[in-house]
This record gives structure tokens, sequence and C-alpha cells, in this order.
């Protein structure tokens, strides 16, 4: 062997191991034991084929970090060693993983693959933004086939849209989250229903317009797609509708004006910004996300719930959410995958999970689990009902900064809404209003 070929040979033997080592060292959840396989009944003395008895079969699981911290982790083995007890189960080895970025788990998944397949999950958990590359680049498989209908049918609708990649469902969700009104019942009472109201009680109402990761925030997407706004032309590239944006552009400058915007509003990085502001300044009105709400309704009894204020119609909140995906490509392995699967998302599990983990449930028979006596779950129910999936990354990318920057534009003076509006129009590549 020549040296470039010797060195070649070493370079690949070494790029597999730093990856198992990776995959390898992260912290586990407990295992449950492997069950003690059943004994293979005898053939008649008259058969010629010899018995044959399957391997036994370990899953693998990766998780993002959520799930090391309690309750979620005592839940999760508790729901692992039911299954693996059961009829049709199998043990299952968890492994945590960085949730996003490198060294996480749509990273790992995508570096492994082509080096070190015999590494990978059955299932892996991922970020519902992270689920359409990682379906484009072959690294999961269509999951629609395999799952009973009545489980398809009972996800929430935003939920379907998440999961699925070309008409085919690749991700299933688990745990959700979606912004809505929260208001300071001792200064504003009851909540205001439409966008109008809140300007004319001139109060101040706090909330993102940009996000690190898209700049543009969920709450600035909702307000432009409630007034008619579209982010998709009919050839799905991105496209900015620009009558819906001038009019967005207008309504934040009258809502300035007035002294119902927070004056630092652009420095608002993101929905946590939002709530620590609502928290210290005493403002009335905020977005803040429903696993935020629940965290802090028992500790902060005045700030109550709405959905979010209207414009010429109901503002839909943007929806996000973790899925849970099929890796796995053999059939022995698709198939007892896939049963874990529905086993962790029956709705007696996946509703006790998120309910004590506080996050959002998919399942509309899952948030049925959740305490029926609270008005804040029929709340939720609505909101999950109605709500949109985010868009896909590929196209925020591409939307956000232009619309970013007319926002940006409009509440420093820079340019009128009009202006601002056919700017981002322009910088978008549309040439139709």
């Amino acid at each position: 062997m020549s040296r470039s070929a010797l060195t070649r040979s070493l370079f690949g033997l070494a790029v597999i191991g730093i990856i198992a080592v990776l995959i390898a060292c992260a912290p586990t959840a407990p295992t449950p034991a492997t069950p003690t396989p059943t004994a293979t009944p005898a053939l008649p003395p008259t058969a010629t084929a010899a018995p044959t008895t399957a391997a036994p079969l370990t899953l693998t699981l990766w998780l993002p970090t959520r799930f090391n911290a309690e309750p979620a982790r005592q839940i999760l083995a508790q729901q692992l060693a039911a299954f693996a007890a059961s009829d049709d189960g199998a043990p299952t080895q968890v492994l945590i993983k960085t949730d996003l970025g490198p060294g996480g788990l749509f990273d790992l998944l995508k570096s492994a693959s082509p080096v070190a397949p015999r590494l990978l999950p059955d299932l892996i958990a991922l970020d519902a933004a992270e689920l359409e590359p990682a379906a484009r680049a072959g690294l999961l498989q269509p999951i629609d086939p395999l799952l009973p209908a009545d489980l398809v049918a009972d996800l929430f609708p935003f939920a379907r849209d998440l999961g699925t990649i070309n008409q085919a469902l690749y991700g299933i969700v688990y745990n959700a989250d979606l912004e809505h009104l929260a208001f300071d019942s001792k200064q504003i009472n009851p909540a205001p229903v439409r966008w109008n109201e809140i300007v004319s009680a001139t109060r101040v109402y706090v909330f993102a317009v940009r996000d690190a990761d898209w700049l543009i925030s969920d709450t600035a997407l909702a307000h432009y797609l409630a007034l008619g706004g579209r982010l998709i032309d009919a050839e799905g590239q991105p496209q900015l509708d620009q009558a819906a944006l001038t009019e967005l552009l207008t309504k934040y400058r009258q809502a300035q004006a007035a002294a119902v915007l927070p004056r630092n509003l652009l420095d608002i990085a993101d929905e946590p910004a939002a709530w620590q502001i609502f928290q210290a300044t005493g403002a009335a009105l905020v977005n803040v996300r429903a696993t935020r709400y629940l965290d802090a309704a028992s500790r902060w009894p005045a700030v109550q719930f709405a959905p979010l204020p209207a414009f010429d119609s109901p503002t839909r909140p943007i929806a996000r959410g973790w899925v849970l995906a099929l890796v796995a490509r053999e059939p022995r392995r698709q198939a007892a995958a896939v049963r874990l699967l529905q086993w962790l998302l029956a709705p007696d599990r996946n509703g006790a999970l998120t309910q004590a983990s506080r996050v959002l449930p998919g399942r509309s028979a899952a948030l049925s689990v959740w305490d029926q006596a609270d008005p804040y779950i029929g709340f939720i129910r609505d909101q999950l009902t109605t709500a949109r999936a985010a868009p896909p990354a590929s196209i925020l990318t591409v939307v956000g900064p232009p619309l970013s920057k007319a926002i940006e534009d409009v509440l420093t003076g820079r340019a009128t809404p009009v202006e601002a509006a056919q700017a981002a129009v322009t910088a978008l590549g549309n040439t139709k209003p």
C-alpha cells in the first residue's frame, strides 16, 4: 500500500473513532433490563427445518438535554421500562445529546450516517425546524405508512404540518409551544380583544419583533399573516405581500406614537427578554410562550391569559415543537421503533409527560389527560387547534431579514410604512405588490 493510501485509511478510521466517542460519551438515561426471552417450542420430529430464534433487540433513542432534568427523566424511564416488559416491547438505550448546533442531535446524525451507520439511533428527537433538512438529506424514513390512521388524525393541524415534508409525514410532534397574550389584570380587565383596543387603552404592550435565529419574531410573523400577508408564492418561493406589510408597519407606527410600544422595542432580543421587561417595568401586556406561562402562572396570579389581539380577523399563533423521527432502515428495527413511538405517544403517557414537564402536546387526546377543570386548558386547546405551523427555516432565513429591516426603518423614522414595505418587497425580488 502506498504512503498516501495508508494515510487515507488511517484518517478514515480516525473519523469513525471520533464520531463513536462523541456519540458514546453523552450521558444516558437508565436503561431497563432486557426481558428474558421465552423458550421456542421444539419442531415435530418430521420437520426438516432447523428452529430459528431472532436475536434480542435493543432500540436506541437519541433525545435532547431536557430529558436529563426531572420530572421528564423519571417519567420517561418508567415508560421505557413498561415498554420493555410489554409483549411486543424491547429494551431501549437512551442517549442524551446537545439540542442544536455543532455536536447537536441533527449534526451528529448527519456526521455519523455516512461513516458509522451502526452507531445511528432507531428513533431521534429533532427540533421541527431541522426536520426538513434531515429528511431531504435522506437521514430519515417516512413514517405515516407505518402508523395507525387514528394517531395521525388525532394530531393538531399545526403538528401534522410541522411533521410533513413533501406531503409525507416524517416526524410526530411530542411537545410544542406557541405564544399568546398575557396581561396584568390589575391594570387592564377584561383583556383587549382587538389591536385598536390596545392602542386606545394606551397601556404598554411588550413583545419582540426580532428573534436571534430568524431575525423576525413569531409575534411579528403572526401579525403579518393575520393581515393577509403571505410568505410563499404559488411556486413555493419566498414572497412578501406589500399591501399587508404596509398595513402592519402603519399599525406599529400608530402604536409607537400612542406610547403603547416600549421605547426599547427594537432592543428586545426575543420572547424571554420581553417577559423580563414585562416583569421589571410594570407593563400591562406581553406576548409570552405557553410553556413560560405554565411555569409562572402560580407565582403571578394577577397575570391572566388571552389570545393574540385580532386585526381584521383573529390572529393565529405560530406553533413550534420537537418531533420524534424514524432513522432505522431494517424492517425489524423499524417495526420495533414504531411500536416504541406509539407507546410513548399514547395519550395517557404523552399527556402525563407533557403536563408534568409543562410543555404542550401535539395530540388532542394527550391534552385531554390534563386537568380539564383548569380554564387555561380549554383556552390552550383552542390555541393549539387554530395555530399555524412555523414556516420552514428555508423560508424564514430569506424573508426574515427584509421583514425585520422594514420594521426597524419605520420605528426609527428612517422610512414611511409605504417606503419600507416597498423596499422589503424589492429586496426579496418580488415585483408585484
